[in-house]
């Protein structure tokens, strides 16, 4: 979040509008920028003195209608002084300085070098730093940007023959999310299919277009396929860190992505999600229906308790028939991949009743009907 966003979102938290998400935005970029907290702190006492104020004195309407009016002129010009700027953009309003003697009276001298450095909170200064003063004794910057962490700084102007003169404090704010620098992980990468049991966390860092965290971020997750239950994470961290996490009933490769203040990051992360054990209760069987003095094949696909297809073998198949065509109890063949065969051949025609277990539990539909014919 910016500096700049923070005038309509105190606006909402004054009037009782604000979204529980805006206002944990708003105190989490209050907590690190002294600038806006300051600001904060004069609109909401001029706020609460607004309802304060008697009928008697001023119609509470009338003096709140002004208020706004003063507000919005305040938003339609320059948002902050040169001493609120942005990492790694140029400023908009850049620094004037004044050359003056010791009266503090204007020295109207031109040509005089001006050289402009950052005098504290590290960090490197771009654009022009060395400007000649014009006729009235002004040296005019034009193109100064800080990249760097965000945080306090200040400069200082050096010309010589005269005393140096330090700015006062200038809060640097991140520059918002950068879609290219941010990053989306996930641990572990490969997850049993599940309602919640097993988990991978997805981590997304937020870094600006100057590699700095982002902090106080909204960021939401997104992940192809379905049958997913994701977890949220919310802002970011003071290194601009949030996770999340995800799940999944339905076995399949899930590609997860990522906004941070509603910009898409471009990169993704793939979480896969295998079946999860064999369950016969939702194993299933194809069941012919069979010709007489041909072999009548069953095939079983195991899968596990969401219904997902199992791709190893280790299980037990025995089949039991009954009917027309009675056999004694036999075991299937396992193929190794998940799926059981077994067959017999009848002799007699009419119905024969097909009784199917995996590791002796009867699987869905158990018993089957085959109908022998010609």
């Amino acid at each position: 979040m910016t500096c700049e966003e923070t005038t309509p979102l105190l606006m909402d938290r004054l009037q009782g509008d604000i979204s529980p998400e805006n206002e944990q935005r708003l105190a989490a970029h209050v907590a690190t920028c002294p600038v806006c907290r300051a600001e904060v702190d004069a609109m909401t006492e001029t706020w609460e003195s607004l309802g304060s104020l008697d009928d008697e004195q001023v119609p509470h309407e009338r003096l709140r209608a002004r208020f706004h009016a003063g507000l919005a002129a305040y938003e339609e010009r320059e948002s902050r002084h040169w001493t609120e700027r942005v990492l790694g953009r140029w400023w908009p309003q850049q620094p004037m300085l004044q050359l003056e003697d010791n009266l503090g009276s204007p020295i109207l001298q031109a040509g005089v070098a001006v050289t402009v450095s950052i005098s504290s909170g590290g960090g490197t200064l771009a654009g022009t730093t060395t400007v000649s003063t014009n006729v009235s004794g002004q040296a005019q910057f034009t193109d100064l940007a800080i990249t760097g962490q965000a945080g306090p700084r200040t400069l200082i102007f050096a010309a010589t023959g005269h005393t140096s003169a330090t700015s006062r404090t200038i809060n640097i704010t991140s520059a918002g999310p950068s879609p290219t620098l941010s990053t989306v992980s996930v641990a572990p990468g490969t997850i049993g299919a599940s309602a919640g049991a097993s988990t991978s966390t997805i981590t997304v860092t937020v870094r600006d277009d100057s590699n700095n965290p982002v902090a106080g971020a909204v960021v939401v997750l997104s992940s192809t396929g379905t049958g997913n239950q994701v977890t949220q994470p919310g802002l970011t961290d003071a290194n601009g860190v949030a996770t999340g996490t995800l799940s999944s009933t339905v076995s399949e490769v899930k590609i997860i992505s990522a906004t941070a203040e509603n910009v898409s990051l471009s990169q993704t992360a793939n979480i896969a999600v295998n079946p999860g054990p064999l369950d016969p209760a939702t194993s299933t069987a194809v069941v012919p229906a069979g010709k007489i003095f041909q072999t009548t094949t069953i095939v079983v696909t195991g899968r596990d308790q969401w219904g997902n297809r199992v791709t190893i073998g280790g299980a037990q198949l025995e089949i039991d028939v009954t009917g027309a065509n009675r056999r004694k109890k036999f075991k299937g063949t396992d193929n190794g991949d998940g799926t059981y065969t077994g067959s017999y051949v009848p002799f007699s025609l009419g119905n024969d009743q097909i009784a199917i277990t995996l590791n002796h539990i009867a699987i869905a539909g158990s018993p089957y009907t085959s109908t022998v014919g010609f």
